[in-house]
């Protein structure tokens, strides 16, 4: 136990108070009224300590729900944009072999009008979902 030097300074105390550190001098059988004082404020700084972490675990405990919510929405629609991209690579397969297809164009060297047309579509409904999702936040 590390023993610090002590300064002597005068302090008025409530009746209430004072009475309060002569029972805690008499409970934890304490040498001096200053010795209840010194643990009063010891426990009370710990105690401040123990609360500051508690609302720092709580915000993060908080922020990881919410994050962990968008994620699980993110994964959702990730996985069901997967699933209609497998779903029209097997139907564009078939196409290909019942038609008996051998070789292809590929969009690097050619697009279809057809394709051109599906990216535009696309495009406008991706940016017709973002702007009612933008609206949707701040109303």
């Amino acid at each position: 136990m590390i023993i610090m030097a002590r300064k002597s300074k005068h302090f008025q105390l409530s009746e209430k108070n004072y009475a309060y550190l002569e029972e805690l001098k008499e409970e934890r059988q304490l040498k001096y009224l200053s010795d209840a004082l010194d643990l009063v404020i010891n426990e009370h700084r710990c105690k401040g300590d123990i609360t500051t972490d508690y609302i720092i675990k709580l915000i993060v405990d908080k922020v990881s729900e919410r994050i962990e919510e968008k994620f699980r929405g993110i994964k959702t629609a990730s996985n069901s944009s997967d699933r209609n991209t497998k779903i029209l690579l097997e139907m564009i397969n078939g196409m290909f072999f019942k038609a008996k297809y051998g070789e292809i164009v590929t969009i690097a060297e050619d697009k279809s009008p057809a394709l051109i047309i599906a990216e535009n579509s696309v495009q406008k409904s991706i940016e017709g979902n973002r702007i009612k999702k933008l609206d949707s936040n701040f109303k």
